[in-house]
């Protein structure tokens, strides 16, 4: 095992969940085990526990700290496992850490530390930086944190004071856990090398509330129908599901299909819509990063043809200040290559075709026409008019997992990779701000090939009716839409 797999639940959601909600976001996660993070709240605690069969740490809760070994079943690892070390606070971990001769990584869960914000100065601080550093200095393998009261998702290194003479620092990374003012899930995968991807999961996604059209005022009524599990709508007919309040025939079909969709993980195409590619041309998957959602270059191209399996990329790794070489590159690659294949994104409409249409206009005008021409293809706004898919989110790598695409393991995701190229942009002689450049051009591969994993199970769907009966699979399908 290279990695493990871990779930933060904040006792606010798991107080607002049922014990089933938080079992299937623990499944879905495939946690090895199960941080409660957040306020002290032994009720949610209790319902976290009474959910999954795998560990669950609640330092809060229950006041006391505990290591788990990252590599083995055992609780107590040894020097050199990666381990987790969940405390209840702060004020524990010097006495946790204490003389410890670890040459592996420690993960430190603490399950409600939070950056302080100064509005005033315009500044963020690390309460225990100093802390922080003198411990990670002490340790021969990585020290990272694992912050309860930061969002889900966020990952920052920390330049933290080893309290040594000369200013000393230590670079710590530290990690959301999505006890927030607006909590999450978060699914995390924690790497024996001391990386760390983070990842927000909806609470909404979970449980009842999954189902396509099954919100918080139908999953009430079904429950009052007692209907409380996906199991319990699958074996509710469409008339009945249609007869509750709120619930047409068209939306109990719907929420049948899906749950289908959940519990076989074969997608479902709900028109007769053809796939781009169904008849002509093949098409070619494209994935862009940017340095940020407004951006002011888009550093990397990348494009993958299935036809070849061969994957091509446009970076640029030398210039972060001038975005037009990279564009022209793009542009003569796409042409010269491509020109006749439609061209495939995920969420294209909605990021990648207006930010690769304006930076054309504008730094490679000469190919602006024939950009205009090319057949472009949402393929996430397909999915949502003439499919169902077994997601819980509608991010291309959770799509993609759900269909059986096996990620690269970059540890990336287009926050961070925008974050390291702003770094790159800022002090572009360091060479401690350079990327890890093989690593982004992996993750844009992934990305590329995870879309035609998705694009390759629409293809091989089915059109299947929702409950299955052999009247229904010959009418109706356009009501799913």
């Amino acid at each position: 095992m290279d990695a493990a797999r871990l779930l933060a639940v904040p006792t606010p959601v798991a107080r607002g969940r049922s014990p089933r909600a938080v079992a299937d976001a623990a499944a879905y996660a495939g946690a090895d085990a199960v941080l409660v993070v957040g306020p002290r709240d032994a009720r949610a605690t209790a319902t976290v526990r009474h959910a999954v069969d795998t560990p669950v740490l609640a330092p809060a809760t229950d006041g006391q700290t505990e290591w788990v070994s990252l590599e083995t079943d055992g609780d107590s690892p040894a020097p050199g496992d990666a381990a987790l070390c969940a405390l209840p606070g702060p004020e524990a971990l010097d006495d946790a850490l204490a003389g410890a001769e670890r040459a592996a990584p420690t993960f430190a869960a603490l399950p409600a530390l939070a950056v302080s914000q100064d509005p005033t100065r315009l500044a963020s601080s690390l309460p225990g930086a100093t802390q922080f550093g003198s411990l990670a200095a002490g340790l021969d393998g990585p020290f990272v944190v694992l912050a309860g009261g930061q969002p889900a998702g966020y990952a920052h290194r920390w330049a933290c004071p080893t309290g040594e003479a000369g200013a000393k620092t230590a670079e710590v990374a530290v990690h959301g856990l999505g006890a927030t003012d607006d909590p999450t899930f978060a699914a995390l995968v924690v790497r024996l090398d001391g990386r760390v991807a983070g990842e927000p999961l909806d609470p909404d996604s979970f449980g009842l509330r999954a189902v396509a059209g099954v919100g918080r005022t139908t999953a009430d009524r079904l429950r009052e129908r007692g209907v409380e599990t996906r199991a319990d709508l699958a074996a509710t007919s469409v008339s009945d599901l249609a007869a509750v309040e709120g619930i047409g025939e068209a939306t109990a079909r719907r929420m049948c299909g899906h749950v289908d969709v959940m519990e076989s993980g074969d997608p479902l195409r709900t028109s007769n819509a053809a796939l781009p590619g169904d008849s002509g041309p093949t098409p070619v998957c494209l994935d862009i990063e940017t340095d940020g959602l407004t951006p002011t270059i888009v550093w990397q191209f990348g494009i993958y043809d299935p036809q070849t399996d061969e994957y091509v990329a446009a970076v640029e790794d030398e210039d972060p200040t001038d975005p037009a070489p990279v564009v022209r590159e793009f542009c003569e690659l796409l042409f010269a290559r491509f020109s006749d294949r439609p061209v495939l994104a995920w969420n294209g409409d909605g990021f990648d075709f207006p930010v690769v249409t304006r930076f054309v206009r504008r730094h490679a005008p000469e190919y602006a026409d024939v950009w205009a021409e090319t057949r472009t293809v949402d393929l996430l706004a397909w999915v949502r008019r003439h499919a169902l898919v077994p997601w819980r989110t509608n991010r291309l790598d959770d799509v993609a997992r759900a269909l059986g695409h096996e990620s690269a393991g970059t540890g990336l995701s287009g926050a961070r990779t925008a974050a390291a190229y702003r770094a790159f942009r800022a002090a572009p002689g360091d060479p401690a701000a350079e990327p890890d450049w093989a690593r982004h051009r992996a993750y844009c591969e992934d990305d590329c090939r995870a879309l035609w994993t998705v694009y390759e199970a629409l293809a091989a769907a089915e059109r299947r009716a929702a409950d299955g009966s052999e009247d229904d699979r010959q009418a109706g399908l356009t009501e799913f839409g």
